[in-house]
């Protein structure tokens, strides 16, 4: 379904929060919500996305709105089968599983070992590696993972979530969300593996 494209586009402060405003009016999610944003850069990349729209507007080119709406909408609903389906993607780990190529195999290491380190020293999450089909991480990562997913809120699990799904891996996605990487490395880690 589109929607004729608005003319002015902005941002305004209400109280802690930010609001992407169209002609004068704040927009709202899908579920008709307050689209009330934690940051003043996300009231800006949305309200530039909306900028960006031709004569209708389509959806698929809007990624943070998409995010934000996410998040306002669905996740106070979907919260554990979202936790559940990222901690299920452990098993499939991009940055778990090793070539059998020599020269691939030494790249992946170069890139993933100080993740892999970084998980189980910093955020007690011990994973294993692997260069066969299967993968079975120690006891207890399950479980550290879903603690892990437990302490963040709506907004940061959302993203967790569109970043192991872009990436096909929790610990990029980890590693990306709380600044152990920056989103250049991301992008090269997601390319290898």
């Amino acid at each position: 379904m589109s929607m004729l494209l608005r003319r002015s586009v902005g941002v305004r402060r209400v109280l802690k929060e930010w609001r992407v405003i169209i002609d004068g009016r704040e927009i709202r999610t899908p579920s008709s919500n307050v689209l009330a944003l934690p940051t003043e850069e996300m009231a800006w990349g949305i309200a530039a996305e909306w900028e960006e729209q031709s004569a209708r507007v389509q959806p698929h080119t809007m990624p943070l709105m998409t995010l934000a709406s996410t998040a306002i909408d669905q996740l106070p609903q979907i919260r554990p089968k979202m936790v559940n389906s990222m901690v299920r993607c452990l098993d499939a780990d991009a940055a778990c599983f090793r070539s059998q190529q020599p020269q691939l195999a030494a790249a992946e290491q170069r890139m993933f070992a100080p993740l892999i380190r970084w998980c189980a020293c910093e955020l007690r999450l011990p994973l294993a590696t692997t260069s066969s089909l299967t993968l079975q991480h120690p006891a207890g990562a399950v479980d550290r993972a879903q603690q892990l997913l437990g302490e963040v809120g709506d907004w940061e699990l959302a993203a967790l979530d569109w970043l192991t799904s872009w990436s096909k891996s929790f610990v990029l996605a980890l590693a990306l969300a709380r600044g152990r990487i920056e989103a250049a490395d991301a992008t090269i880690a997601v390319r290898l593996a």
